[in-house]
């Protein structure tokens, strides 16, 4: 995939899906540039609750 993959259920999680579109992002490339600037321990909320930086960045580069 590049970095102009846009995020779609059929390529990416469901969650995946639902943090990128809640920060406003389209495409894994940005997605992935804004996870490598944050600090890895930090938390992104989402409606159901909290979920680490890291383990978001890990899930998009095993499918990046």
């Amino acid at each position: 995939m590049n970095n102009r993959t846009k995020i779609t259920n059929d390529k990416f999680s469901i969650r995946i899906c639902q943090i990128a579109s809640s920060y406003g992002f389209k495409t894994i490339g940005s997605f992935h540039k804004f996870l490598k600037q944050c600090n890895p321990n930090a938390k992104l909320g989402l409606e159901m609750g909290h979920i680490r930086v890291a383990n978001i960045l890990k899930e998009v580069e095993e499918c990046f």
